[in-house]
C-alpha cells in the first residue's frame, strides 16, 4: 500500500471538512485559555472583595435573592466591585495576551511549544486557584453539605401553630414592631455586653436595660442569636414573625414571587388579622424587594406604606430617592401620622416598621448625623439610636400607649465587616439587639435565657396578653413562660446546624404547601391544599386559674400556673360598675382575694375578664380557683394537660 506523501496530507487538510473543525477547535481552545485565566483572576479578587464586604452572606442568601424580586435594591455594591475586582484581572489579561502574541510572532519550534504549554498551565492554575479562593470565601463546601444532608429537626421540635388554640383577652392590645436594620448589642459599651469601651447606641442600651430582655441581669447575655437561615432582612422578618427559617428549594422558587410564600406557616400577622387587627407595614424602600410584599400580603393581608406609596400619595416628590428610597428621619415622621390614623379606628392595630439607615455598607449619613467617631458607620448607628429613642418617647406620650406593646429587634446582625477591621473580636459572641417595651406579661424565669430569632413569634403574642395552649409556636418558645428554648435544650450551634440542612417536611409542607401528615411525607407531592388558619377562642379567660369561658360555658383551663399581672397605676372608676386591674376590688395576688368582682352593667363595653366568681366572692388565688358556683374546677379526665402554659393577664 502506498504511503501518503506530505503533499497528500496538505491536500487532505485543505480540501476536507476536517481541517475546518481542527482550525475551529484550535481557536476555541485559545479563547477558553484566555477566559479561564481571566475568571481565575476575577475569582481571586472577588474572593477578597466578598470576604471584605460580605463575609457573613451565605450562598443560600445569594440564591434567595436571585429568585426573589430585586425592585428598589441599592446598587452601591457596584461602586466597590468595579474598582476592587476588575483592574487586576484586566491587567493580567493584557499581559497574558502580550505573551501569547510574542510567542506566536517571535518564538518558533520547540521554544514556541514550551511557551504555549506554560501559558496553558498558567491559565489552568490561575483558574483553579481563583475558584478555590472564591469557594472558601463563600463557604461553598458548607452549602453543598447543607443541600445533600437531611435533618428531622422539624419532626422533632417544630410545633405547627395550626394545631394550637389561641385565646385573646377581651380588650386587645396594640402592637408596634420595629425591625432595626443590622442592629447588634455589639455596638454597646463593654459594661453592657458590647465589644468596645465605647457605647455607640446609648439610647438603645438604656431602653434595653429598662425593659424586657430576658438576660437574667447578665450584660454579656444581652441580645439574641441569629441562625444562618434568618441572617438577612426578609429571612429575619419571616423568622421573627412565624418562627420558621427561610430556605429555598429551586423547584419552588416561584413561590417567593408568584405562588404561595410559606403557605402552611402561620405568622403573627395571620393570628392578629383573624382576631380583627389592622396590619400595616412601613419601610423606606420598595416593599417588593426580597419577596417581602408577597409574604406579608399572604400572611396577614398587610397594608403597605413604602417608597412607591409615599411618592404616589405626596409624602415625597415623585423622583425622590436617597439610599434605598427615603431615610429614617422621614420614616418616623410618617409613622407618627399613620399611628394617629390607626389609633382613631375601633380595631386594634399591628404597626410594623423597618428602618434602613444602618444598612451596610457604611450606612446612610443624614443631616442629623454628627461627626463624632472616625468610622462613618459608628456615626450612623449613634444617630439611629437617637431617632429610635425619640420615636419611643413620642409613643409614650400618646393616649393609646398604655394599651400598646412595642418590640424593638434587629432584623439580623450587620454585614458591614469594615466596621470590625480594627477591633478585637477574638472570643466575642456577636448577637442582634432586642427589647420588649410595655408588655402585658411578667417573666416567670429570672435566669439568663438563650434566645434566638424564632422565639419572638410566641413571645410577642404573649406580650399582647394572648394565651395559647403550647409553650412553643413553630421553633419559637414563649420567653415569658418557664419552658426551655430550643437553644437551651440543644445549644445554638447544634440547632443552627440542624435547620441549615435539607428537611423534606419544610420543603413539602411549609414551603411547598403539599398535603403531608407530620412526620411522614406525602407520597403524592403534587397534591396541594388550602392552608388552614389557627383556631381561636374569642372568650374570656381568668389569669388566676387559666379557666376560659365562652357565653358562660367553660371551654378550657384550670391547668395553668398563676401569672401575676403587671403592676398598673390605679385608675378612677368610670361608673360602669366593672372593676379593672389596679382597682381596690380586683385580685392581683395569688394569696389574696376579696373585693367585688361584678361583671359590669351590661352596657356592652369590652371589659377586662372577670375573676371566677361573678357573685363577688373573689376568694381564690390558687391554681384551682373558684368557679362561678364557688366550687373547685378541674379539667375533664380526658383533657391532656399542655406542658407549662402560662396564661397572660389582660391589662388596661
Amino acid at each position: 500500500m502506498k504511503r501518503a506523501s506530505s503533499r497528500d496530507l496538505r491536500e487532505f487538510k485543505k480540501n476536507k471538512p476536517t481541517s475546518k473543525i481542527i482550525t475551529f477547535s484550535r481557536k476555541l481552545f485559545i479563547v477558553l485559555i484566555f477566559v479561564l485565566f481571566f475568571i481565575g483572576l476575577l475569582g481571586f479578587t472577588g474572593a477578597k472583595w466578598y470576604h471584605k464586604y460580605y463575609s457573613d452572606v451565605s450562598i443560600g442568601q445569594l440564591l434567595f435573592h436571585i429568585y426573589a424580586p430585586m425592585d428598589g435594591a441599592d446598587t452601591g455594591f457596584i461602586q466597590t466591585f468595579i474598582p476592587e475586582c476588575l483592574p487586576i484581572p484586566a491587567i493580567g489579561l493584557l499581559i497574558f495576551s502580550i505573551l501569547y502574541l510574542i510567542n506566536k510572532k517571535v518564538f518558533k519550534g520547540i521554544v514556541s511549544i514550551l511557551v504555549s504549554c506554560l501559558l496553558v498551565i498558567a491559565s489552568l492554575g490561575t483558574f483553579v486557584f481563583g475558584a478555590k479562593e472564591l469557594s472558601e470565601s463563600m463557604h461553598l463546601q458548607s452549602y453543598i453539605e447543607s443541600v445533600t444532608t437531611t435533618s428531622n429537626i422539624y419532626e422533632d421540635k417544630y410545633v405547627d401553630p395550626k394545631e394550637v388554640k389561641f385565646t385573646f383577652p377581651t380588650e386587645k392590645r396594640n402592637l408596634i414592631y420595629i425591625f432595626l436594620e443590622s442592629m447588634e448589642t455589639t455596638y454597646e459599651g463593654k459594661k453592657d455586653g458590647g465589644l468596645t469601651s465605647t457605647d455607640y447606641i446609648p439610647e438603645l442600651t438604656k431602653l434595653q436595660n429598662e425593659n424586657d430582655t430576658f438576660n437574667g441581669g447578665l450584660a454579656e447575655n444581652n441580645g439574641y442569636y441569629v441562625p444562618s437561615s434568618s441572617a438577612w432582612t426578609v429571612a429575619g422578618i419571616v423568622g421573627q414573625t412565624c418562627g420558621t427559617p427561610l430556605t429555598v428549594d429551586s423547584s419552588l422558587s416561584n413561590n417567593i414571587t408568584e405562588g404561595d410564600f410559606l403557605p402552611n406557616a402561620t405568622s403573627i400577622g395571620d393570628v392578629l388579622k383573624q382576631a380583627g387587627y389592622t396590619n400595616e407595614f412601613m419601610c423606606g424602600s420598595d416593599i417588593a424587594f426580597g419577596g417581602r410584599e408577597n409574604y406579608l400580603k399572604q400572611h396577614g393581608d398587610y397594608k403597605f406604606f413604602d417608597l412607591k406609596y409615599a411618592r404616589e400619595n405626596g409624602y415625597i416628590e415623585p423622583d425622590y430617592s436617597v439610599w434605598w428610597g427615603f431615610e429614617d428621619e422621614k420614616l418616623f415622621d410618617f409613622a407618627k401620622s399613620e399611628l394617629d390614623t390607626l389609633s382613631s379606628q375601633e380595631e386594634p392595630f399591628n404597626f410594623t416598621l423597618l428602618t434602613v439607615d444602618s444598612h451596610f455598607p457604611n450606612g446612610y449619613t443624614c443631616k442629623d448625623c454628627k461627626d463624632t467617631y472616625d468610622e462613618n458607620y459608628s456615626n450612623v448607628l449613634n444617630c439611629s439610636s437617637k431617632k429610635i429613642d425619640s420615636f419611643i418617647s413620642w409613643c409614650k406620650e400618646q393616649p393609646w400607649y398604655e394599651n400598646t406593646t412595642i418590640v424593638l429587634a434587629g432584623d439580623h446582625k450587620t454585614m458591614d465587616t469594615n466596621w470590625f477591621q480594627n477591633k478585637d473580636t477574638a472570643g466575642y459572641n456577636r448577637k442582634a439587639y432586642y427589647t420588649i417595651i410595655n408588655s402585658a406579661q411578667e417573666m416567670q424565669r429570672k435566669d439568663a435565657r438563650q434566645v434566638c430569632t424564632y422565639d419572638f413569634f410566641p413571645t410577642t403574642l404573649a406580650s399582647l396578653g394572648i394565651r395559647f395552649d403550647s409553650d412553643r409556636l413553630a421553633f419559637g418558645t414563649n420567653l415569658y413562660g418557664t419552658a426551655d428554648t430550643i437553644c437551651e435544650e440543644m445549644g445554638f450551634a447544634t440547632f443552627n446546624d440542624k435547620i441549615s440542612v435539607r428537611s423534606d417536611y419544610y420543603i413539602n409542607y411549609l414551603f411547598g404547601g403539599r398535603d403531608v401528615s407530620k412526620p411522614a411525607v406525602s407520597e403524592e407531592p403534587n397534591e396541594t391544599v388550602e392552608p388552614a388558619l389557627p383556631e381561636f377562642f374569642e372568650g374570656e379567660y381568668d389569669y388566676h386559674t387559666g379557666i376560659t369561658t365562652n357565653n358562660g360555658q367553660q371551654i378550657g383551663g384550670g391547668t395553668h400556673q398563676y401569672v401575676p399581672p403587671k403592676p398598673q397605676k390605679p385608675k378612677p372608676e368610670e361608673g360602669d360598675g366593672s372593676n379593672k386591674p389596679g382597682d381596690s376590688g380586683d385580685t392581683t395576688d395569688s394569696d389574696t382575694g376579696g373585693g367585688d368582682s361584678t361583671g359590669g352593667d351590661g352596657s356592652g363595653e369590652d371589659v377586662v375578664p372577670d375573676t371566677p366568681g361573678d357573685s363577688g366572692e373573689g376568694s381564690g388565688g390558687t391554681e384551682s380557683g373558684d368557679s362561678s358556683d364557688g366550687g373547685n374546677v378541674s379539667p375533664p379526665a380526658s383533657e391532656v394537660t399542655p406542658p407549662s402554659v402560662e396564661p397572660i393577664p389582660s391589662v388596661e
